[in-house]
């Protein structure tokens, strides 16, 4: 028996793989890349702030010297206060020259003289008399009327003037305006300008930051102006009551002066008044003969007395329109102050208003400016998006092959 056997196989395989982007979305990758590249060479537009233009900058200037001269005002009103009194002061010496013992009491004795000289020249029968009439008396009792002080205020008060305008309320009332302010720029205008930057993508781009230094500029402009609003207001207050007390005190001056004129007036006519029935007395005791004589002595010595009562009342008239004219021209003077500061806090403001509307203008085409500059990196990220991300294609082969071989040999019986 005889066997023999054999056998031989082979076998090969091969596989393949490999990604690559679609090519019908490249052409479009490759012209983002290439916009992209071009505008990181020309650099990102910056965005700009409008300054202070010349009118603006003038209203600054023009506010602030208002508030030197405001804060010199109070000098300038002592002055004008000061020249007032000078100018009272004279008026009442030209009333008392008028009324008093130079011109006043010649006229009342140039009346008194003309009288006993018409009396002198129709007296023609001495009668029996008593002492005749007694000027000396007359004017004792006018000069012994008590004179009125004058009761005044402090008048004007520098010192009043700067509490009223720096104080504890008024610094509480500012405190609480900027906090309104300033709350309202932290709670509403920043977390506005997050929002929008988040919205728009920019948080955290120069864009933002400039937002958020503008609407902290305009919160310091708010609180400046209210804060100005408020110290003025408190200072014109301020200054129409140290006006009007320093007016009351003029005014007081005038009535006092008055009053003492009239409780002269008031003796000297009861001394008159004794001495014309003294006289009455002389005529009752001299002879019926002279009776006639005495009759016209009597009407002569009246017409000297009125003589000089009349005089007595015109330096009385010229004392109080002296005085009446000087508290006027100083009244004048203190309400043509704040006419003009009214004027020109006005104008101030308007001019302000101008300028501030030429820097919003400004700002505007800064804005308008920086968007047109923007345009173009917003157009390629709209573009961007457009295209998506890159698509992935894949792609896969494989091969095999395969070989045998076999032999046998067998014997039997």
């Amino acid at each position: 028996m005889f066997s023999f056997g054999g056998s031989k196989s082979k076998s090969k395989s091969e596989s393949e793989s490999k990604t690559f982007v679609d090519p019908n979305q490249q052409p479009y990758l490759d012209d983002i890349n290439q916009k992209a590249q071009s505008l990181n060479a020309q650099g990102m537009p910056v965005e700009g702030v409008a300054g202070i233009n010349p009118t603006l900058q003038n209203s600054l200037d023009t506010q602030n010297q208002a508030g030197q001269m405001q804060t010199s005002a109070g000098t300038g009103l002592m002055n004008v206060g000061s020249a007032q009194m000078s100018g009272t002061t004279n008026a009442l010496n030209y009333a008392n020259n008028a009324m008093g013992q130079n011109t006043s009491g010649q006229a009342l004795q140039t009346g008194a003289n003309f009288g006993n000289q018409m009396a002198d020249n129709t007296a023609q029968i001495q009668g029996s008399q008593g002492s005749g009439v007694n000027h000396s008396m007359a004017g004792n009792m006018a000069n012994n009327a008590s004179q009125a002080t004058t009761v005044q205020n402090q008048g004007f008060n520098q010192s009043n003037l700067n509490n009223y305008i720096n104080n504890d309320v008024m610094s509480g009332q500012i405190d609480a305006m900027s906090r309104d302010v300033t709350r309202n720029l932290r709670e509403n205008e920043l977390t506005g300008n997050a929002a929008a930057a988040i919205g728009g993508g920019n948080m955290g781009s120069s864009r933002k930051q400039m937002l958020d230094f503008g609407s902290s500029q305009r919160a310091a402009d708010r609180i400046a102006d209210a804060s100005s609003n408020i110290r003025s207001n408190a200072y014109n207050n301020a200054m129409n009551i140290e006006a009007n007390r320093a007016s009351q005190n003029a005014n007081i001056a005038s009535g006092n002066n008055q009053f003492n004129a009239g409780a002269q007036n008031t003796l000297m006519g009861q001394g008159y008044s004794i001495d014309s029935n003294q006289l009455q007395g002389n005529l009752n005791r001299d002879q019926q003969a002279n009776m006639s004589n005495q009759n016209a002595v009597n009407s002569a010595n009246q017409f000297g007395t009125n003589l000089g009562a009349n005089q007595y009342n015109v330096g009385t008239n010229n004392q109080y329109n002296a005085a009446q004219l000087g508290n006027n021209i100083g009244q004048s003077g203190v309400n043509n102050m704040v006419s003009g500061q009214n004027m020109m806090n006005t104008g101030t403001g308007q001019s302000m208003a101008a300028g501030q509307y030429q820097r919003d203008y400004d700002q505007q085409l800064l804005n308008q400016d920086y968007r047109e500059g923007m345009a173009p990196y917003q157009s390629l990220e709209f573009y961007d998006q457009m295209v998506g991300d890159p698509t992935k294609l894949s792609e896969a082969s494989s091969s095999s092959s395969g070989k045998s071989k076999s032999l046998s040999f067998g014997f039997g019986s």
